[in-house]
């Protein structure tokens, strides 16, 4: 579960710094964790998939965009 936290936690940080315009917040834990777990994710570096989840945010309109 420690790990969990720690991917969770590092991904909301990756997201307010890169994209602080996406309300992350709308997502729950389990959301998140599901979509990285994600097989054709798995090999990718951390950059990339968050790259893929933020692609997913806005192609789902799963989160609201702030300006």
């Amino acid at each position: 579960m420690e790990n969990a936290n720690k991917r969770i936690s590092d991904v909301r940080s990756y997201f307010i710094d890169n994209y602080g315009h996406i309300d992350l917040n709308q997502l729950t834990d389990g959301f998140i964790l599901e979509f990285l777990s994600r097989e054709y994710l798995l090999s990718l570096p951390f950059e990339r998939k968050m790259d893929c989840l933020y692609d997913h945010i806005l192609a789902q309109g799963l989160c609201d965009v702030v300006e």
